[in-house]
């Protein structure tokens, strides 16, 4: 049985699913009302997402599950791959789960990706340079790469680390 809770974000309201096996999905709804639970799964999920908005997380470590044809959950494994403040084109997705040509397929997938965020989609771009497209809207995905790049430059600096220029970093 799916539970669900609701809360805001700086990037709209989220509606947040699980099943006791983990995490089923994430959507962006225009209210906050409606019957919510307060599973566990829930509270640490929710409280995993505020971290990242907060800039207090960089990887999440929530169980998760992923309904998808073989294709699409080869797609998701590589966006759970790219790290955060890196981006990857469809292209470089592709050739990643080794079918190079389905450069418009990996697209789909990464449209239908059930827990945006949680699951990296919004670090897909275009090879144009373009932002590419977003399922929850490209504002969404444009504060969510600043977002990344804002926290990935800033603890950069305060580490000491040093940036390697990489086709695949962003730097918006």
């Amino acid at each position: 049985m799916n539970t669900k809770t609701l809360f805001k974000s700086p990037i709209g309201n989220i509606l947040l699913s699980a099943d006791a096996r983990g995490l089923t999905a994430l959507r962006f709804v225009r209210s906050l009302s409606g019957e919510t639970a307060q599973t566990r799964m829930l509270k640490e999920g929710r409280a995993q997402l505020e971290a990242y908005f907060q800039g207090k997380l960089t990887d999440f470590d929530l169980p998760l599950v992923l309904e998808g044809t073989p294709f699409q959950k080869a797609v998701w494994k590589v966006l759970q791959e790219i790290p955060f403040g890196e981006t990857r084109t469809y292209k470089e997705v592709a050739e990643l789960i080794g079918r190079p040509l389905a450069c418009r397929a990996v697209g789909n997938a990464v449209g239908k990706n059930p827990l945006p965020i949680v699951v990296p989609c919004h670090r897909v771009v275009a090879g144009n340079g373009k932002m590419g497209g977003f399922s929850c809207g490209i504002e969404k995905k444009h504060y969510l790469l600043h977002h990344e790049s804002q926290r990935f430059f800033s603890s950069s600096k305060t580490t000491g680390a040093r940036l390697q220029p990489s086709s695949s970093s962003f730097g918006i």
